[in-house]
């Protein structure tokens, strides 16, 4: 059926901006993990973007390049501040990568990312970009600003949210009205409300990417800001209003907004909206096709920005494909490897893990990758980087081995050496759930390493050896998940291959631990590019 579908073009994947490496300093802490401080961005750095021109709208349609460009899309709310860490705090660099580059294995040409809509009331949330009302926390922008950079090295677009009607820890519109003595529903109609808003819209906007040296409101990456997640108090003219300010700051981006349930009815009204954006638990053909209708007859683009990933089927989405009033189907959500194994946690019922763990997910994902295809006329692309072995684990004389997965692998196969040249499988193929595996031969002084299966070519992992009574970490990934009390770490620049130093970025989480406690084992491999 894919095969019938009248395929659009996305953009060349090929085409690249002016600035053409990452530094060597960058790269190595970007693929090891952890957070890189301020300071060590403090200069903008040369980067590489796929995006080089703006996607555009012409009428009901958006294009690139004078081509209609329609959306596989993906939805990570945790880029910039993350609730699956252990507590509340920033994503490891890892987790931000490795998300992203299984959307871009999936065929995701677009993600929508709840990162903007970091803030808190009174300190309620120190982390936050706006702490409290009127008070920023510049911090904060360092895994937004490198989400937003290893994006655009991909060619993935981002639709961004700038506040949510709900209060989960990355804040929402309430932070805006709480704070002054009023009730939430004054948001859209209070004058120091409505200031306080569209202040944190020009302080977002005018932001400069500490990576990449490039503005916001200048970046083709960012396709789209969206004026909150499910907002339910908006108004035509309230709409009009922050579409105007976005416009007169960002005048080659677009602007997006949408309810909770089906379509918001003053989204539709609004002058010079670009974008409606609807949400469906569950959606169905005929009424995403008929949503789709209304927006596209009220003159604007539709996109469902949020779909329950369960419902990803080839029945739901291969006639949407071929529905041209679609432009984007964005599902809920995706989450990537851990940062020590298997896969990152998160019991909602619409977690996406590729390739899926079981049937059911396996079918989803194959459904959310053919639509791309559809949309694109090709298949996403599927090399391979290496996995990583993270521990051995030595008890009672067995060893157990733990790997970190790479985005796009279908397996892992495990595989001994005593030799080091003499490799042989301990396990069929595996999915990267499976990690730690038991290797209840053990021999003294046994390799491991591990194969990562799908793609172009199968890639194998460095190998690493078991010490004879002691456990083994192999640890370049600068995470607090690594330490026994969650202190945090951040990680200096430094040059590729170099040993990663780790050194508290803020208080432990559990005072009175002994530093002792703290102390972290790093290896000296060096990272792919």
């Amino acid at each position: 059926m894919k095969d019938s579908l009248p395929p659009s073009t996305r953009p060349d994947r090929a085409k690249r901006v002016t600035g053409a490496v990452v530094t060597t300093a960058l790269a190595a802490s970007v693929l090891v993990g952890g957070a890189i401080p301020t300071a060590a961005l403090a200069a903008p750095q040369d980067w590489t973007s796929l995006n080089s021109a703006f996607v555009e709208r012409d009428g009901t349609t958006l294009t690139l390049d004078g081509v209609d460009f329609r959306m596989s899309g993906a939805n990570a709310y945790w880029l910039g501040l993350d609730e699956n860490v252990g507590g509340i705090d920033y994503p490891t660099y890892f987790r931000i990568k490795d998300a992203l580059d299984t959307a871009s294995q999936m065929g995701v040409t677009a993600v929508r990312s709840h990162m903007m809509t970091s803030t808190g009331q009174n300190d309620a949330n120190p982390l936050a970009i706006m702490p409290s009302l009127g008070s920023y926390n510049d911090d904060a922008f360092a895994t937004i600003d490198f989400a937003i950079a290893y994006a655009g090295s991909l060619g993935i677009r981002l639709l961004l949210p700038l506040t949510d009607e709900w209060e989960y820890y990355h804040g929402g519109h309430r932070d805006f009205t709480a704070p002054l003595g009023l009730e939430s529903a004054d948001f859209y109609t209070d004058p120091a409300a409505i200031a306080a808003f569209d202040e944190y819209i020009g302080v977002i906007l005018d932001r400069t990417n500490a990576i990449t040296g490039v503005r916001y409101v200048d970046d083709p990456t960012i396709l789209a800001w969206e004026l909150g997640n499910e907002l339910e108090g908006m108004t035509v003219d309230w709409i009009g209003a922050r579409v105007d300010l976005i416009k007169s700051l960002a005048p080659a981006q677009l602007v997006a907004a949408g309810g909770r349930f089906g379509v918001s009815e003053a989204a539709l009204h609004a002058p010079d909206l670009d974008i409606v954006d609807a949400h469906y638990y569950p959606p169905t053909v005929d009424r995403v096709a008929s949503d789709a209708a209304s927006v596209v007859a009220a003159g604007k683009v539709y996109v469902a920005g949020e779909y329950g990933s369960p419902a990803a089927t080839t029945a739901l989405l291969y006639p949407l494909a071929a529905n041209p009033d679609v432009t984007g189907m964005f599902f809920w959500s995706l989450f990537p490897n851990n940062d020590r194994g298997g896969f990152v946690p998160h019991d909602d019922g619409f977690t996406v893990h590729y390739p899926g763990e079981t049937a059911q997910s396996q079918a989803e994902v194959d459904a959310i990758v053919g639509y791309g295809a559809a949309l694109s006329g090709a298949a996403p692309a599927t090399d391979l980087e290496p996995a990583l072995v993270t521990a051995i684990d030595r008890e009672n004389g067995i060893n157990r081995v733990a790997w970190r997965g790479t985005a796009g692998a279908t397996g892992y196969t495990v595989q001994s050496s005593t030799d080091g040249t003499t490799w042989t499988d301990i396990t069929a193929p595996v999915s990267a759930a499976a990690s730690p595996i038991t290797d209840y031969t053990s021999a003294p002084g046994t390799s491991y390493r591990v194969l990562a299966l799908g793609g172009l070519a199968g890639s194998v992992s460095e190998p690493v050896t078991a010490s004879g009574q002691t456990s083994v970490l192999v640890d370049p990934l600068q995470s607090f998940l690594l330490t026994s009390d969650r202190a945090y770490v951040t990680l200096a620049a430094m040059p590729m291959g170099a040993s990663p130093r780790a050194r508290p970025a803020r208080p432990p989480s559990s005072p009175g631990r002994s530093a002792t406690s703290r102390a972290l084992s790093f290896s000296s491999l060096t990272p792919s590019a």
